[in-house]
């Protein structure tokens, strides 16, 4: 029941970490009725940043184990998981996506994760670890991810 679910999110039964949007997706948010427009705009802009900072934690750290156990087709593979860890991002970032259908190397699939985090203005270089403990910071622009998960996005 929960292997779609993994292929996006690989955290999904980490302890002390909150993953109810990654069931319902961003659609219902976190935010309460009497919030006000500006409060809901940082609030949606804050949780695009930092479920950005996550999946891409995540691409990071399967690119490393990827250089280091190579699959036999390691740009199907790869870009078959890419896709789904990316997918929120990807619905939004739609350039990008196409950067990804045409990766050819695990080298195509770092810079299109740089990409992304520069997008969301993550620090490009940072590790999945500092990526992971990443806080939200003041929104000048708003950020979007796509509101349905890869596992909720036929429903």
């Amino acid at each position: 029941m929960s292997s779609e679910a993994l292929l996006e999110n690989p955290g999904l039964f980490q302890q002390n970490t909150d993953h109810s949007q990654d069931l319902v997706g961003s659609e219902g948010g976190a935010l309460n009725g009497g919030t006000s427009r500006s409060e809901m705009d940082y609030s949606e802009w804050c949780e695009a940043q930092l479920v950005a900072a996550r999946q891409l934690s995540y691409m990071r750290e399967y690119i490393a184990l990827s250089t280091l156990f190579p699959a036999r087709d390691v740009i199907g593979t790869t870009k078959g998981h890419a896709f789904k860890m990316l997918y929120r991002l990807l619905e939004v970032h739609t350039d990008v996506r196409e950067r990804l259908v045409r990766m050819r190397n695990l080298a195509d699939l770092s810079d299109i994760t740089d990409t992304l985090a520069a997008r969301y203005r993550l620090p490009v270089e940072a590790s999945p670890d500092e990526l992971r403990g990443f806080r939200c910071d003041d929104q000048s622009t708003p950020l979007h991810v796509a509101a349905k998960t890869w596992y909720r996005r036929h429903r």
